[in-house]
């Protein structure tokens, strides 16, 4: 039997650096982001901060969820930890670990980490449903 451990993680970070690259026909969204921490030690408040490299790749352009990805902004990111090995040109080897993310959340602005932005929709608005309307359905694609 084959066992599998678990590999989720969430991290909530200020994003730093947000872009858009592609990469044999697939694109790759690369966010940044930076995870703070605080501590007292002697009486006195030390703050460090650690760098995470957050990627999503993907056959479709991102550019559109990276407008608004941008520097500052905080933001909570959930997906799978992996190590990123590779050689550089001069042949030395390089490590670091990533994080694959599936899913992320913006944060408002100076907001509590536990609340998320959500995005405003008029439920009674009869437009809003109508814009799906013309729209074809997953489920009528016999592919699916």
């Amino acid at each position: 039997m084959l066992y599998d451990d678990i590999n989720v993680s969430t991290m909530t970070g200020t994003i730093l650096k947000t872009e858009v690259r592609e990469i044999k026909n697939r694109y790759v969204l690369v966010i940044r982001i930076a995870i703070n921490k605080s501590y007292k030690m002697n009486g006195i408040i030390k703050k460090e901060s650690t760098i995470i490299e957050c990627q999503k790749w993907s056959k479709y352009d991102p550019k559109n969820q990276a407008i608004v990805l941008t520097k500052g902004t905080r933001i909570s990111i959930t997906g799978e930890l992996k190590e990123n090995n590779y050689y550089t040109k001069d042949g030395n080897l390089h490590r670091s670990i990533i994080l694959s993310f599936i899913n992320f959340f913006i944060i408002k602005k100076g907001a509590n980490p536990d609340e998320v932005q959500e995005e405003e929709n008029d439920d009674d608005d009869e437009d809003y449903y109508k814009r799906f309307e013309d729209e074809e359905s997953i489920y009528d694609n016999p592919l699916f």
